[in-house]
Protein backbone atom coordinates (compact mmCIF):
# COMPACT_ATOMS: atom_id res chain seq x y z
CA UNK A 1 0.00 0.00 0.00
CA UNK A 2 2.84 2.37 0.83
CA UNK A 3 4.38 1.81 -2.60
CA UNK A 4 1.06 2.52 -4.29
CA UNK A 5 0.51 5.72 -2.29
CA UNK A 6 4.07 6.84 -3.10
CA UNK A 7 3.46 6.08 -6.81
CA UNK A 8 6.30 3.55 -6.82
CA UNK A 9 3.88 1.06 -8.37
CA UNK A 10 0.71 1.50 -10.41
CA UNK A 11 -1.45 -1.34 -9.12
CA UNK A 12 -1.41 -3.80 -6.24
CA UNK A 13 -3.03 -6.97 -5.01
CA UNK A 14 -3.80 -7.17 -1.31
CA UNK A 15 -4.71 -10.24 0.67
CA UNK A 16 -7.34 -9.80 3.34
CA UNK A 17 -6.30 -6.24 4.02
CA UNK A 18 -8.09 -3.78 6.27
CA UNK A 19 -5.74 -1.04 5.00
CA UNK A 20 -8.04 -0.30 2.06
CA UNK A 21 -10.93 1.01 4.09
CA UNK A 22 -8.95 4.02 5.31
CA UNK A 23 -7.60 5.02 1.89
CA UNK A 24 -9.96 7.49 0.24
CA UNK A 25 -7.56 8.08 -2.67
CA UNK A 26 -7.52 4.37 -3.62
CA UNK A 27 -9.95 2.66 -5.99
CA UNK A 28 -10.23 -1.01 -5.08
CA UNK A 29 -12.49 -3.99 -5.48
CA UNK A 30 -12.55 -7.58 -4.33
CA UNK A 31 -11.34 -10.04 -6.95
CA UNK A 32 -12.20 -13.20 -5.06
CA UNK A 33 -12.22 -15.02 -1.76
CA UNK A 34 -9.33 -17.44 -1.47
CA UNK A 35 -10.03 -20.52 0.63
CA UNK A 36 -7.41 -21.87 3.01
CA UNK A 37 -6.59 -25.54 2.86
CA UNK A 38 -4.74 -28.07 4.97
CA UNK A 39 -1.86 -29.55 2.97
CA UNK A 40 -1.32 -33.22 3.80
CA UNK A 41 1.04 -35.78 2.31
CA UNK A 42 -0.77 -38.59 0.53
CA UNK A 43 1.11 -40.88 2.95
CA UNK A 44 -0.77 -39.36 5.90
CA UNK A 45 -4.10 -41.07 6.80
CA UNK A 46 -5.75 -37.62 7.00
CA UNK A 47 -5.32 -37.36 3.22
CA UNK A 48 -8.36 -39.63 2.80
CA UNK A 49 -10.69 -37.09 4.44
CA UNK A 50 -12.84 -34.63 2.50
CA UNK A 51 -12.64 -31.95 5.20
CA UNK A 52 -10.28 -31.45 8.11
CA UNK A 53 -11.23 -29.94 11.44
CA UNK A 54 -8.61 -28.34 13.65
CA UNK A 55 -9.32 -31.08 16.21
CA UNK A 56 -8.08 -33.62 13.60
CA UNK A 57 -4.65 -31.97 13.84
CA UNK A 58 -4.14 -32.29 17.60
CA UNK A 59 -1.53 -35.08 17.31
CA UNK A 60 0.08 -33.89 14.07
CA UNK A 61 3.33 -32.05 13.47
CA UNK A 62 2.42 -28.59 12.18
CA UNK A 63 4.30 -26.41 9.71
CA UNK A 64 2.80 -23.08 10.65
CA UNK A 65 2.64 -19.88 8.59
CA UNK A 66 4.93 -17.17 9.93
CA UNK A 67 3.52 -15.07 12.77
CA UNK A 68 3.23 -12.00 10.53
CA UNK A 69 1.23 -13.76 7.78
CA UNK A 70 -2.38 -12.80 7.18
CA UNK A 71 -3.70 -16.26 8.01
CA UNK A 72 -1.65 -17.07 11.12
CA UNK A 73 -3.91 -15.25 13.58
CA UNK A 74 -6.95 -17.09 12.22
CA UNK A 75 -5.25 -20.49 12.50
CA UNK A 76 -3.99 -19.70 16.01
CA UNK A 77 -7.55 -18.74 16.99
CA UNK A 78 -8.93 -22.03 15.62
CA UNK A 79 -6.43 -24.03 17.70
CA UNK A 80 -7.14 -21.89 20.78
CA UNK A 81 -10.93 -22.28 20.38
CA UNK A 82 -10.52 -26.05 20.11
CA UNK A 83 -8.34 -26.08 23.25
CA UNK A 84 -5.41 -27.50 21.33
CA UNK A 85 -1.78 -26.48 21.55
CA UNK A 86 -0.38 -27.30 18.12
CA UNK A 87 2.90 -29.22 17.84
CA UNK A 88 4.69 -26.64 15.68
CA UNK A 89 7.88 -28.03 14.15
CA UNK A 90 8.66 -24.92 12.09
CA UNK A 91 7.25 -21.69 10.73
CA UNK A 92 7.63 -20.38 7.21
CA UNK A 93 6.55 -17.31 5.30
CA UNK A 94 7.04 -19.22 2.03
CA UNK A 95 3.99 -21.21 0.90
CA UNK A 96 6.03 -23.27 -1.54
CA UNK A 97 8.45 -24.33 1.21
CA UNK A 98 5.64 -25.25 3.61
CA UNK A 99 3.79 -27.15 0.89
CA UNK A 100 6.89 -29.11 -0.12
CA UNK A 101 7.63 -30.01 3.51
CA UNK A 102 4.06 -31.28 3.88
CA UNK A 103 4.33 -33.18 0.59
CA UNK A 104 7.44 -34.88 1.98
CA UNK A 105 5.38 -35.94 5.03
CA UNK A 106 7.43 -33.85 7.48
CA UNK A 107 4.26 -32.29 8.87
CA UNK A 108 1.02 -30.64 7.91
CA UNK A 109 0.88 -27.13 6.51
CA UNK A 110 -1.69 -24.57 5.44
CA UNK A 111 -2.00 -22.92 2.03
CA UNK A 112 -4.44 -20.95 -0.02
CA UNK A 113 -6.35 -23.08 -2.50
CA UNK A 114 -4.87 -21.21 -5.46
CA UNK A 115 -1.26 -21.69 -4.34
CA UNK A 116 -1.86 -25.34 -3.40
CA UNK A 117 -3.34 -26.02 -6.85
CA UNK A 118 -0.48 -24.22 -8.59
CA UNK A 119 2.21 -26.15 -6.66
CA UNK A 120 0.48 -29.54 -6.85
CA UNK A 121 2.96 -32.22 -7.86
CA UNK A 122 0.77 -35.20 -6.96
CA UNK A 123 2.44 -35.91 -3.61
CA UNK A 124 -0.12 -34.17 -1.40
CA UNK A 125 -3.77 -33.30 -1.02
CA UNK A 126 -5.07 -29.86 -0.21
CA UNK A 127 -8.15 -30.39 1.94
CA UNK A 128 -10.57 -27.65 3.06
CA UNK A 129 -10.57 -26.63 6.69
CA UNK A 130 -13.81 -26.96 8.59
CA UNK A 131 -15.03 -24.37 9.43
CA UNK A 132 -14.20 -22.77 6.12
CA UNK A 133 -11.41 -20.18 6.34
CA UNK A 134 -11.18 -17.61 3.56
CA UNK A 135 -9.44 -14.33 2.91
CA UNK A 136 -10.40 -11.73 0.33
CA UNK A 137 -8.08 -10.76 -2.51
CA UNK A 138 -8.32 -7.11 -3.59
CA UNK A 139 -7.05 -5.23 -6.62
CA UNK A 140 -6.25 -1.54 -6.09
CA UNK A 141 -5.03 1.54 -7.98
CA UNK A 142 -4.83 5.22 -7.14
CA UNK A 143 -7.98 7.06 -8.20
CA UNK A 144 -5.93 9.86 -9.72
CA UNK A 145 -4.25 7.40 -12.13
CA UNK A 146 -7.49 5.94 -13.49
CA UNK A 147 -7.52 8.44 -16.36
CA UNK A 148 -4.43 6.79 -17.86
CA UNK A 149 -5.32 4.30 -20.64
CA UNK A 150 -3.08 1.47 -19.35
CA UNK A 151 -4.59 1.78 -15.87
CA UNK A 152 -8.11 1.91 -17.33
CA UNK A 153 -7.42 -1.26 -19.33
CA UNK A 154 -5.98 -3.02 -16.29
CA UNK A 155 -8.95 -2.03 -14.12
CA UNK A 156 -11.45 -3.18 -16.77
CA UNK A 157 -9.60 -6.48 -17.15
CA UNK A 158 -9.62 -7.26 -13.42
CA UNK A 159 -13.20 -6.02 -12.97
CA UNK A 160 -14.22 -8.55 -15.63
CA UNK A 161 -12.32 -11.30 -13.83
CA UNK A 162 -13.97 -10.33 -10.54
CA UNK A 163 -17.39 -10.34 -12.18
CA UNK A 164 -16.77 -13.78 -13.72
CA UNK A 165 -15.51 -15.26 -10.44
CA UNK A 166 -18.62 -14.08 -8.57
CA UNK A 167 -20.99 -15.65 -11.11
Amino acid sequence: MNQLLARETDAIFLLGSQNLYDQKEVYYFKLADDQFMVVVSKKNPLSRQDRIRISDLKDEKIIMPSPDSSIRKRIDQLFLSAGITPHIICESSQSDTSTQLAAGNFGISFSSSSIAAYLDDGRYRAIPLEPLVTRPIYFAVLKRTMEYPPIQALVRYFEEIAKDSSS
